[in-house]
């Protein structure tokens, strides 16, 4: 069969390509096994020898109205197709092309083209987000009325050329490896000396029987792995028997933050290179993978592979494998704003203070840690000497993080600080959270962009009251936990923010830091409504804060003496913070 044909290539890329995968896509055996509606499937003409498909469609309506279609295989997700025809209109008109379901729920994946009365051959690229043995080709033609005629179909795998780059060898002169211990009491992993024709060093992982059925181990990439374009990755394993095994990846900038694949090694003590794709979902994890990411996560048991975890009949099996050279698209690490300068050393006394995080003043009285929780970005060192000031990096456009421990009594402590720099145009803030376990865990939320302006670009030093933490009902006898969060727990408040000198103190920071309290005076008080305020330097601003925290008035003063009207204010106790040329004081007001 011979015709000429005007090629227009759609889409393109660097592909190699397989055998057609249906066996009538020139109409040479008539309609054999194609099908659709409005009589379609039966009309082939065939001219000088030359047979192809043609419809007329008498009425203009959906697309789908006028249909063919040729039902196949297609076994796996993420496969990546070809699809060829020839097609031509005797009226313009928009065709619709593609691959998909050949039942309920009918996911497919397509593209449109234009048909004019010129024979056109297409050629679009597809990757399958579906697998069934029920699959098939569509072309929904109904938009337009008139006879639409299609020729040489073929549909072919196609395999990317372009090589995956090692993301991870577990060599000594790589950064990336076994980041912490295992987890679900899971796999013990040891760096061992390669076997076979591999590599150097490989990661022995050696099951847990009586572990979870999630165990295993978190790696840190050497280079990190750009999933945006493609998802597919690959790794090296060596085991005796056969597995099934969870791969996750972590960390993702741009894209899901954690995206779960399956890879599966067949056994019979020799290297293979399994390979997976990040397009499904799997675990509780999102479907598709895109962005950067920088950890890899290996679980040694899953249900799949792991039956006996949920019958107890069948004993668990040892499992004992190895892995080497991850590979998968290579990605530029995201660039991180960080502060030019570490956090400032704090300035109070070791017997004032209870230490959450500090590494700067050898404080006595410590937080103490027995388990974290959540994602912690890094802990970088600031201070670019070789004095050492680290601070806790959050990325929440991934999760908060947090420490717990057994409990303590914090009782005696008057006001909970921390020093923040947040990344420019963070779009709202972040939270702080103090959790007691009173008879039950309860939070106590102080949110930055709330309870406060949030300041960029620069360290700014929050002081809360703790009465502001037990009057919203933290059990100061029962301190539980801490953690800091997105604003308003949700993860797409994406942005970097640094935490250093998390401290419980007797006393206000804020003052001890500043002008001292002698430099102001500040009558009557108690008051009943305007309030004198003497200061031997210019104050800037003033806000008052009630003993939830909430700032209830704020004024820009630009005086070293002024008069503030409280009679609106309900009778209580206030807190008064004045600020300074960047320095602040903080004094206590009471209202009658």
């Amino acid at each position: 069969m011979k015709k000429i044909t005007l090629l227009i290539v759609l889409l393109t890329s660097a592909f190699g390509f397989s055998q057609n995968l249906i066996t009538n896509g020139d109409f040479e055996s008539g309609t054999a096994g194609w099908s659709g509606n409005q009589a379609a499937a039966g009309n082939i003409v065939t001219v000088s020898g030359n047979s192809y498909f043609s419809h007329n469609v008498a009425a203009a309506g959906n697309p789908w109205d006028a249909n063919l279609s040729y039902v196949l295989n297609i076994p796996t997700a993420g496969v990546n197709y070809k699809l060829t025809f020839t097609a031509w209109s005797t009226a313009n008109r928009v065709l619709t092309a593609g691959i998909g379901l050949n039942q309920d729920p009918w996911t497919n994946v397509n593209q449109n083209v234009n048909l004019t009365s010129t024979q056109q051959t297409f050629v679009l690229n597809f990757t399958s987000n579906f697998a069934s043995p029920t699959s098939r080709i569509i072309f929904d033609m109904g938009q337009a009325t008139g006879f639409v005629n299609i020729d040489n179909v073929m549909l072919e795998i196609v395999n990317i050329t372009q090589p995956l780059d090692l993301l991870l060898g577990f060599e000594t002169s790589e950064t990336g490896g076994v980041d912490g211990g295992p987890f679900g009491n899971g796999p013990a992993p040891v760096l061992e000396a390669g076997t076979g024709t591999n590599t150097t060093q490989v990661l022995k992982i050696v099951g847990n029987p009586t572990g979870e059925p999630w165990q295993g181990i978190n790696l840190n990439l050497t280079s990190p792995t750009n999933l945006t374009t493609s998802q597919t990755m690959t790794m090296d394993v060596f085991s005796d028997a056969p597995i099934t095994f969870l791969v996750k990846v972590t960390g993702g900038v741009g894209g899901p933050a954690t995206v779960a694949a399956a890879a599966t090694h067949t056994g019979g003590s020799t290297w293979q290179t399994v390979s997976f794709t990040f397009n499904t979902a799997l675990d509780g994890q999102g479907a598709l993978a895109s962005g950067t990411y920088n950890k890899f996560v290996i679980h040694t048991y899953w249900a799949p592979g792991a039956t006996a975890f949920f019958n107890p009949t069948i004993p668990t099996p040892a499992r004992t494998f190895y892995v080497d050279n991850i590979r998968g698209p290579l990605g530029t690490p995201p660039v991180i704003p960080t502060p030019t300068t570490p956090a400032p050393v704090p300035a109070m006394p070791n017997a004032q203070v209870y230490s959450i995080y500090n590494d700067t003043n050898s404080y006595t009285t410590n937080f103490p840690v027995t388990y974290s929780f959540g994602t912690l970005s890094a802990e970088p060192d600031l201070d670019p000497s070789s004095t050492v000031n680290k601070a806790y990096r959050f990325n929440f456009g991934i999760a908060g993080w947090g420490q717990g421990e057994a409990m303590a009594n914090v009782t005696s402590y008057g006001f909970v600080s921390f020093d923040y720099w947040a990344q420019p145009n963070l779009p709202n803030g972040f939270r702080f959270v103090m959790i007691s376990n009173n008879g039950g865990v309860t939070e106590h939320v102080y949110q930055i962009g709330t309870n406060e302006a949030l300041v960029t670009g620069q360290w700014k030093k929050v002081e809360i009251p703790m009465s502001y933490f037990t009057g919203i009902g933290f059990a100061s006898t029962n301190f539980f936990q801490w953690k800091v969060s997105p604003f308003n727990d949700s993860v797409d408040n994406a942005g970097y923010v640094y935490v250093d000198n998390i401290l419980l103190t007797t006393t206000s920071i804020l003052s001890n830091e500043t002008f001292t309290t002698s430099q102001i005076k500040m009558y009557p008080n108690p008051s009943t409504g305007i309030v004198t305020i003497d200061s031997k330097d210019v104050v800037d601003s003033i806000a008052v804060i009630n003993v939830l925290g909430q700032t209830v008035m704020s004024k820009e003063i630009n005086s070293a003496s002024f008069t503030l009207d409280i009679s609106d204010l309900n009778a209580g106790q206030y807190f008064i913070q004045l600020n300074s040329n960047n320095n602040k004081v903080v004094k206590k007001l009471f209202k009658n």
